[in-house]
């Protein structure tokens, strides 16, 4: 049974380098900040290849112990980005 759990991680952990690799076309990250109500709002902001503000967007947000930098974020918006998905990580604060 450990056997099995850790082939299944090494093909895991396989995978996602493999996705890392063919993301790397993707556009790079944006950091978008506006005020709105004296409040500066923040933003990570991925365009894929050939994708325009008019076209569809994922926006993302998280919980409250985590923020819109997390490595989990930006990897989420890069595999998106490498299937022709942009998207709008926000900070929540």
């Amino acid at each position: 049974m450990k056997k099995t759990s850790t082939s299944f991680l090494s093909f895991l952990l396989g995978m996602q380098l493999l996705l890392s690799a063919f993301s790397a076309h993707a556009t790079e990250m944006k950091e978008i900040k506006q005020t709105y109500n004296d409040l500066m709002v923040n933003a990570n902001l991925m365009m894929a290849d050939g994708k325009g503000y008019g076209d569809e967007m994922v926006l993302l947000t998280h919980g409250t112990l985590t923020h819109k930098d997390r490595s989990t974020y930006a990897q989420l918006q890069k595999n998106l980005a490498s299937q022709g998905v942009s998207s709008l990580a926000i900070n929540l604060s």
